[in-house]
Order: C-alpha cells, then structure tokens, then sequence
C-alpha cells in the first residue's frame, strides 16, 4: 500500500504513531519493507509483538514451589541444623 519515503515520513509525522527513530519505528519500517502490500497499522501491530516477543525471551518465569507438610517440616529442621552449626 504505502511504501514510498514521503508516504512514511507523513505517517511518522501524525501526532498518534510512533517516533520514526524509535524501535517500533525502525520495526515498522522493515516489515512494511519486506511485505509492500501491509498497512502502517498491521506492521505497528506486529512490531509491537515482536518486540514484546523478544523481551519476553529474556524474562525468566519461575513459580514458587508448592512443599506438602511433611516437606516443610523437613526443611524447617535443615535450616537449624544449617543454623546451629554457623554459630
């Protein structure tokens, strides 16, 4: 659709869209760059993903560990055990 370079700059230049430098920015631009027939919306859309697919990549997710009863007790002891010794 809008692949020439004043069609991009007038883009960038509304007041609702993204920097022209920024990294959505620079994303948009290439994706529109490699399809030609995607609007300026579908590629903020997918830049937006790809962006958070990539900062999602370096977040590590962990969950808490569940321990039953038993377990806990068992833990509980080795800490003071771990503790007497050290004082």
């Amino acid at each position: 659709m809008i692949t020439s370079i004043s069609a991009i700059e007038e883009y960038f230049a509304q007041p609702d869209t993204p920097a022209a430098k920024s990294p959505v920015g620079v994303l948009m631009v290439k994706i529109v760059g490699k399809n030609p027939g995607m609007s300026f919306d579908a590629a903020r859309t997918e830049a937006n993903l790809e962006l958070l697919d990539q900062a999602a990549k370096a977040r590590v997710y962990r969950f808490p560990k569940v321990l039953s009863p038993d377990e806990q007790v068992a833990a509980k002891a080795r800490l003071r055990e771990a503790f007497k010794k050290a004082a």
